[in-house]
């Protein structure tokens, strides 16, 4: 498989395990301290929902959290096998409050998780924040290969809904869970991003 491939050749410490009945896989750094990819598999296939968010909480193989649930419960409403998780940022914070700018910069390998998570996946899931668009934008501007993979894959980008940050004066897709009101999304299916809100992300 790919993530295995993937984590072999950057020499990264991949673990298994089971959570809640659903089997669990997680590439981390020597350390810990960042993940790159987290697997959330209830079923054998290859319709994978690939959530792409900010950074990383502390869910892992063998452990969960209301986000990754939230993300699970829509993968299996949209008739997926198994849940990818990448971030924008691969730092494991659960306060994004705690991340700069420069923890968005385009790292090496959480770039290459996150661009074969992209074309591996049936449906990709945005919901970055405002922190992680930033990032996004920034990416866009000095990384001629993510524009190209974005413009490939196009067609498979989905979230809740696209916003526009007054202050920043930029166009986002939300967080899951945004900060003081964390069921808003709870029930909320998700929807093709259409090609005006595209440009307004890229």
């Amino acid at each position: 498989m790919w993530i295995n491939d993937t984590a072999q050749a950057f020499g990264l410490v991949q673990k298994t395990g089971i959570c809640n009945l659903i089997e669990g896989v997680a590439v981390f750094n020597q350390m810990q301290t960042e993940r790159y990819i987290l697997e959330k598999r209830w079923q054998n296939g290859e319709k994978i929902f690939l959530a792409f968010m900010m950074n990383p909480s502390k869910a892992s193989h063998i452990t969960s959290d209301p986000t990754v649930n939230q993300m699970i419960s829509l993968a299996q409403k949209n008739g997926c096998d198994a849940l990818h998780i990448v971030n924008v940022s691969s730092i494991i914070d659960g306060n994004s409050k705690n991340l700069s700018k420069q923890h968005f910069s385009l790292n090496e390998i959480n770039w290459r998780f996150i661009k074969e998570a992209m074309e591996n996946a049936t449906i990709i899931f945005i919901s970055w924040g405002i922190k992680g668009q930033q990032g996004i934008n920034t990416w866009m501007k000095l990384c001629l290969e993510a524009s190209e993979v974005f413009s490939r894959i196009q067609s498979k980008l989905y979230s809740y809904e696209v916003l526009i940050a007054v202050k920043e004066k930029i166009g986002y897709v939300p967080h899951p869970r945004p900060r003081g009101n964390l069921n808003k999304y709870i029930n909320v299916p998700v929807r093709k991003i259409l090609e005006d809100e595209y440009f307004k992300l890229f």
